[in-house]
């Protein structure tokens, strides 16, 4: 299963239009950590071999902004899930958001 993780919600339905439509992609080697929103738009709309996969809008706080305006078919994380105050707010290790992922989604 692939994670899209998202760190914004759109409010406007203008800017998100904008941005689906936008092909930005930087190219990586390895496994892909960043993605436009034109190809999560693709792979929303079974244009992509990309089959099984979660969209999850990560942002901080509960879900109220989330449920104005978010990706079709994705789910809130709030960021407290995956950041730590000891840490500075940075994100928790590799292995630690892999085990929150999996346990909240993946049961």
């Amino acid at each position: 299963m692939s994670f899209f993780l998202f760190g914004g919600v759109f409010t406007s339905k203008v800017n998100a239009a904008y941005y689906a439509q936008k092909d930005d992609t930087t190219k990586t080697e390895g496994p892909r950590i960043f993605v436009s929103p034109h190809w999560v738009n693709q792979v929303i709309h079974n244009k992509t071999a990309v089959k099984d996969y979660r969209i999850i809008e990560a942002s901080y706080g509960n879900d109220k902004n989330f449920r104005k305006g978010h990706i079709p078919g994705a789910t809130h994380l709030n960021t407290n899930a995956v950041e730590s105050e000891a840490n500075q707010w940075n994100l928790l290790s590799a292995q630690q958001i892999k085990k929150v992922l999996s346990k909240t989604w993946c049961n």
